[in-house]
């Protein structure tokens, strides 16, 4: 008899404290997905993810980190910290840079691909660019959160502890622990393997995309920001447009090349 009272009044306070929590709270779902996988508007909460989150990186890395989140109402003005990671001893690694993935429609795909390569839909929303906070988080609708760590060449190995801290204005509706495992292997400052991407600055692009125009004072500050980003990861090689760059003009009766913009 007094179990069965203890009982009731034990479910009686996890409904009250469930029809709290739900009233109350975001119901965000937060984990960790393998940065390497795609994750999508559409995924269901848990959708690919890590059964541990511990990541494992080598010295002079870049290592991604990636969290899923999904909340069943909109969140507003989402923000997201990532403090140092410690590692003890008075040890930590404290370059780490956060974004948040956003979207874009792929219209088709590739003509012919096998259906097993496929990784989506199309017509569909597609993860691509890493942009700022605050993000305005829909409701229903699956987002990352991406964390870029740089293990620095002469951190010492073991094991790094850090977490994503999630707010949505002053309220913060997540935590999510994480384990880095540095490795004594280091990667080379320098690398004899060239890299590249195939991209476009021309005119029509950085109009469409960036709203600049191609040489105005604008246009030379995204080239800038674009060259920064390309040497942070590692890529090498600059696929150079020679022929718009280069400016030939009569002059005297003679050929003349202008090397300004090249020169920049």
């Amino acid at each position: 008899m007094f179990r069965s009272f203890i009982a009731i009044i034990a479910l009686t306070c996890c409904v009250s404290a469930g029809a709290v929590r739900g009233k109350g709270s975001s119901e965000l779902s937060a984990w960790y997905v393998d940065s390497l996988v795609k994750v999508f508007p559409e995924d269901a909460s848990g959708t690919h993810g890590l059964r541990s989150p511990e990541f494992t990186g080598a010295r002079n890395q870049h290592l991604s980190v990636q969290l899923a989140i999904r909340s069943d109402r909109a969140l507003p003005a989402l923000t997201v910290e990532v403090k140092p990671l410690e590692g003890g001893a008075g040890r930590s690694i404290s370059s780490v840079e956060v974004h948040h993935v956003a979207y874009v429609v792929v219209g088709s795909h590739t003509p012919d691909s096998p259906p097993e390569e496929l990784v989506g839909t199309a017509p569909g929303w597609y993860p691509d660019p890493l942009e700022d906070f605050p993000l305005d988080l829909e409701a229903r609708r699956t987002t990352a959160i991406w964390v870029t760590i740089s293990i620095p060449p002469d951190a010492a190995p073991g094991v790094y502890q850090g977490s994503i801290l999630l707010r949505s204005g002053e309220s913060v509706v997540a935590r999510r622990p994480f384990r880095l495992r540095v490795l004594r292997a280091s990667v080379p400052a320098e690398m004899s393997l060239k890299v590249t991407n195939w991209f476009t600055l021309d005119d029509k692009t950085s109009q469409q995309f960036f709203g600049v125009a191609a040489y105005s004072p604008e246009w030379w500050t995204l080239v800038s920001n674009v060259a920064h980003v390309l040497a942070a990861h590692r890529q090498n090689v600059i696929i150079t447009p020679l022929l718009t760059l280069i400016q030939p003009r009569l002059e005297g009766g003679n050929l003349q090349y202008d090397f300004t913009n090249f020169d920049r």
